[in-house]
């Protein structure tokens, strides 16, 4: 599951036309950029699926509505977010987001969560 989730969500944050790259951010550092964690549920639930969860910390030296616009912007596309993939299906949901004070002056940081639920071979 988990590298198909990693590749859905590349996929879509460039579809954004996002700077995004997971676990750290190795290209060319350009304001506002994106670095996605993923954590996977180790257990299959009642409807079997299994989880896990999708964090992408938003970082911006500007204004804070650009990461505004950018959460809005992941909102809307995980709104209902569902996805046939490897044999399975995958679906990615908005959960909700957080501002974090980063303590250096005009670094905005703002964290965005994503469930992921996926179901092999439906």
């Amino acid at each position: 599951m988990e590298a198909s989730v990693l590749s859905v969500i590349n996929e879509e944050m460039t579809s954004l036309g996002l700077a995004y790259e997971y676990g750290e951010f190795a290209g060319k550092l350009t304001y506002p950029y994106i670095v996605g964690e993923f954590s996977e549920d180790d257990y299959i639930f009642e409807d079997n699926s299994t989880g896990g969860e999708m964090i992408l910390t938003a970082f911006n030296r500007g204004k804070e509505i650009d990461l505004i616009s950018i959460k809005e912007a992941i909102k809307k596309k995980f709104r209902d977010y569902r996805k046939t993939v490897d044999g399975g299906t995958m679906s990615i949901v908005y959960e909700r987001k957080l501002f974090i004070r980063s303590g250096e002056d005009a670094l905005q940081k703002m964290e965005i969560r994503l469930t992921i639920k996926y179901w092999e071979g439906v």
